[in-house]
């Protein structure tokens, strides 16, 4: 993905991206480079490698907009204490930006942001009093396909919605931004942390709005979707 020409943006809201990864050294490179070469400049990017040592180049880790934490746990160690600590350096970075940064969201390590979305969200958020919102996504296969050929072409599957609704359950990870407040990820169980502040948020504020922007590429691609299991009714 070509870096273009970068717009400045020394106003307007700071975004607190979360990039949690783990083991997925190439695919993790184009969420990466879809924060990197967004036409906003006015964010911080947060990478979680819940790992025993660096999964990412040197350069990205020395970047001035990157932030980059490995937890140094090994797989018998995450066993041995009952989860990863993706949960818990989420919510360390949360805390130590509170005060730079208002809006944060989640980028999976297999998904990335499409071009101009973090202008789209601060001309959104700076228009309308909401405090928290999700976007479309449209649809790539990483294992297929290279995400500069996807174009505009849209995601026809459940959460691609335009209703205001309980965001847990209904939308995917990266489609949800919000205002920076106390709400935490759990610490140490790592299935569905983005539902679990979802839920939080909804409690907070009520149902989440649809910005109209499409700001997500979803990966989807064989043996993905459907390994989720839902702890709760919809």
């Amino acid at each position: 993905m070509s870096s273009g020409c970068l717009e400045v943006n020394i106003m307007g809201h700071k975004f607190l991206i979360l990039l949690p990864t783990y083991n997925r050294k190439e695919m993790v490179k184009t969420a990466i480079d879809s924060v990197l070469s967004q036409n906003y400049d006015n964010f911080i990017l947060a990478i979680i490698d819940d790992n025993d040592r660096w999964t990412v180049d040197c350069d990205i880790i020395n970047h001035k907009k990157v932030d980059y934490i490995v937890t140094g746990d090994s797989d018998a160690e995450k066993k041995a204490q009952g989860g990863s600590r993706h949960g818990e350096k989420m919510n360390d970075f949360m805390s130590d930006y509170s005060l730079e940064c208002d809006i944060v969201l989640i980028l999976c390590d297999d998904d990335a942001l499409i071009p101009g979305y973090l202008s789209a969200l601060n001309k959104y958020y700076t228009e309308n009093d909401e405090k928290y919102s999700y976007c479309h996504v449209r649809k790539w296969n990483p294992n297929e396909e290279n995400i500069d050929d996807v174009g505009d072409r849209k995601l026809p599957i459940h959460f691609n919605k335009t209703d205001a609704l309980v965001p847990a359950g209904r939308v995917d990870a990266s489609q949800v931004s919000w205002f920076l407040s106390d709400d935490r990820f759990p610490d140490r169980d790592t299935r569905n942390l983005d539902m679990a502040i979802f839920r939080k948020l909804h409690a907070r504020y009520g149902n989440c709005k649809f910005n109209g922007i499409d700001g997500q590429y979803k990966a989807v691609f064989p043996g993905q979707l459907g390994n989720v299991k839902h702890d709760f009714e919809l």
